[in-house]
Parts: structure tokens; sequence; C-alpha cells
């Protein structure tokens, strides 16, 4: 009993930490309260152990992901191995290239600490870049910097 209410109000914590993240986010800005509140009530934090792949290369894009508390390293196959790509904190999005655009993972992205992650789905994504297109408009910012980014890292 005792193991459970811990583990309640770390969950609980963590949405607050979560709903915390999503108010002063400079992408869920643009949304307003109702549909801030909409996004917070559709998301689910996930906890990873340091190693846990959160989301692999290649595979079809069904959610995009906030870092709610810990480390994640965004990481590509290259030459055979894995080449790190970056480092993301509390605060940072992921995952939101392959949501966009409908295409496969670009890149795999491992908890590099323990970490926990607020879970967007693609749904929730849809119905909100219909609503809001200026949700898109930043993700599209986003979405460039770090395709210039990874091309930057490719060609070193």
């Amino acid at each position: 009993m005792l193991e459970s209410r811990a583990m309640a109000a770390g969950i609980e914590a963590a949405r607050a930490q979560m709903a915390a993240l999503v108010e002063n986010s400079h992408l869920f800005k643009s949304l307003d309260e109702d549909a801030r509140e909409q996004a917070l009530g559709a998301a689910y934090i996930c906890h990873y152990r340091a190693g846990e792949t959160i989301l692999q290369e290649g595979e079809l894009g069904d959610a995009f992901y906030l870092v709610v508390g810990g480390t994640v390293q965004v990481q590509t196959a290259r030459d055979g191995k894995d080449l790190v790509l970056s480092q993301l904190k509390q605060g940072a999005v992921f995952g939101e290239i392959a949501v966009l655009s409908s295409q496969r993972r670009t890149a795999s992205v491992v908890a590099a600490t323990e970490a926990d992650v607020a879970v967007f789905e693609k749904g929730l994504v849809d119905r909100l870049l219909v609503t809001y297109p200026k949700v898109r408009k930043i993700l599209e910012t986003v979405m460039v910097g770090r395709a210039r980014d990874t091309i930057e890292k490719l060609n070193k």
C-alpha cells in the first residue's frame, strides 16, 4: 500500500511538472487554454531507465515526446556505429519530424539517464495542427533546425 501511494505521488508530481512545461513551452504557448488542457489530458507519461530505447530509427512515427525529466540522447547509425546527434533535457521535444511528415523515424532516441517523457499521440497532434496552424509552423521550424544540425554532424 505504501509503495502504491509513493508511486501515485510520483506520477502526480510528474504530471504537475509536465503541466508547468507545457504552460511555459514556446510550442504550447500558441494554444489557447482549452487546447493546452486537451493536450495535457490526452498525454501520458512514460518512464525509461538509462540505456533504454524510447524510439527506434526507421519505425513509423505515431507520437511525439516532451522531456519531463532526465536526459535523452538522439542518435543515428553511421558506418555500423551510433553517432550522437544531440542530448535533450527537460522541456525539449523530439519525434516531431516523423509525426509531421508521416515518414519513418530519422533517428533513435535513448534515455541517457533515468527519464520521464510525456507522449502526445499523432491523432491529438493532427487535431491540434488543423485547429492551430501556428503549432505546425513552430514544429516545422524546429524540424528544419534539427535537419541542419544533423547534416552538419553527418558531414564531419
